[in-house]
């Protein structure tokens, strides 16, 4: 019917209308360009015409020559040699669209194109190796990778002292969505006094289902808490004694700490890695970046450079605006300039 209506458009010339004619033989006018023509009645072949839901079916009028484009397009997307082409172009598309969602290459971590185009061959590198994994699994390839490749470097905890934050957030979790006579128990102790209460718990066959399977996962979490705890400690403490030996100067300054210390020297590595000052806090992510625009004068900050030594020396500068006398007058004296804490 559609190429019976294409054929009529040709003959349409000014106001002379053409006429259509449908499976069951009925014929009728044509209205004009783009507009509605009702059947009446029902139509066994309707489905067939149209896929209107009020019943509607919309003809499009247009040239000869913008209709014959239109179908030489059409005809030419049936062959193989363009399927080929646009398969091409699809793979293209849809390997950049994953790339964005897992690796970020629009934001980079580095300044310079050649720091840029490595960290973009390394995403290149991952998405093939979540793609194989994804074959050889024989899993889509958006879900997660089994080795975890699509995951960002931040997205898990790389120290006990993190992974124990976890556990106690699951912790807490877990008591504000206990059963009302452990919670009213436990809500009302400090942290440490809650992870030994959860340690002593036992669960009775006396008791139903629900109460044992709570206190055995309140049990099991705090137990990880402690174990967690005493992991940390010791690591703490031969970090501590390795940092005395390469650097003891370093721990004599307010504000730094074992696990600062040691990344701050993880991340300088040797003498005569980093030419001067302004070099260690472009890769440590510290140096400001102009975002000026128009007379507004301004700097943001920086999201490239080491990310960890970023937050060891952000961990150093919160303690130090709280203790050090000279750090918060400098911070009061750009605030009387006029900038935010955040600035400052």
């Amino acid at each position: 019917m559609a190429l019976l209506a294409s054929r009529h458009c040709h003959e349409l010339t000014g106001m002379k209308l053409a006429h259509r004619t449908c499976r069951q033989g009925r014929t009728a006018p044509l209205r004009a360009a783009g507009q509605p023509h009702r059947r009446g009645g029902d139509c066994p072949f309707q489905k067939q015409c149209t896929t209107s839901k009020p019943g509607r079916r919309m003809l499009t009028l247009r040239p000869k020559e913008l209709h014959e484009n239109l179908a030489r397009a059409r005809a030419e997307q049936q062959t193989d040699a363009w399927k080929n082409k646009y398969a091409l172009r699809a793979g293209v598309e849809g390997t950049i669209n994953q790339a964005l969602d897992i690796t970020g290459i629009r934001r980079a971590r580095y300044r310079g194109l050649p720091k840029v185009r490595l960290q973009h061959a390394f995403s290149a590198t991952a998405l093939n190796l979540i793609r194989l994994a994804a074959f050889w699994t024989d899993s889509p390839s958006g879900a997660p990778a089994p080795a975890d490749l699509n995951a960002s470097p931040t997205s898990s905890p790389r120290d006990p002292h993190q992974l124990c934050s976890r556990v106690i957030n699951q912790l807490k979790a877990l008591i504000v969505s206990d059963l009302d006579d452990l919670r009213a128990e436990l809500r009302k102790l400090k942290r440490p006094a809650q992870v030994t209460r959860c340690v002593q718990l036992r669960d009775r066959p006396a008791q139903d289902i629900e109460h044992r399977m709570t206190v055995r996962a309140l049990r099991s979490t705090a137990q990880r808490i402690q174990a967690l705890q005493a992991e940390a400690k010791d690591l703490e403490g031969e970090i501590l004694g390795l940092v005395r030996q390469l650097a003891p100067e370093l721990l004599g300054l307010l504000g730094v700490g074992p696990i600062t210390a040691a990344q701050v020297l993880v991340s300088w590595s040797h003498p005569g890695r980093f030419r001067s000052e302004a070099a260690f806090a472009s890769f440590a992510g510290a140096a400001p970046v102009p975002a000026s625009s128009g007379l507004a004068n301004r700097h943001r900050l920086s999201r490239s450079g080491d990310r960890q030594l970023h937050r060891a020396l952000h961990t150093i500068t919160l303690i130090r605006m709280r203790l050090d006398p000279a750090t918060k007058a400098y911070v009061a004296r750009r605030v009387a300039e006029g900038k935010t804490s955040r600035d400052a």
